[in-house]
């Protein structure tokens, strides 16, 4: 019985780690939207400064700058990455980011 547990924690990792694997997701189109980035709220108040980075992350791929975030949107410094937004089509932003 105890492995089972172990089995299925593994099996959720790899599951949610292959989610970002599997978006089929241009690398020219990757490498286009990373970089450093004002992030700031659509009523014009002041932003902070945040890099989407094009390694692998759960829940997409991996983010930094979050810290400087703190003070100005506490919401974004819990965001660990960010990804594309599946829902786009419908209306959503064109990325979006990843919080705990």
């Amino acid at each position: 019985m105890i492995r089972s547990p172990r089995l299925a924690a593994a099996a959720a990792a790899l599951f949610v780690c292959g989610l970002a694997y599997g978006q089929d997701i241009d690398p020219d189109i990757l490498k286009a939207q990373a970089g450093t980035s004002l992030i700031a709220p659509e009523d014009g108040k002041e932003g902070c400064r945040m890099t989407l980075e094009t390694g692998t992350a759960i829940g997409g791929y991996s983010l930094s700058g979050q810290d400087s975030c703190g003070k100005l949107l506490p919401a974004l410094a819990e965001s660990y990455a960010w990804n594309f937004d599946k829902s786009k089509d419908e209306g959503g932003k064109p990325l979006s980011l990843v919080r705990q």
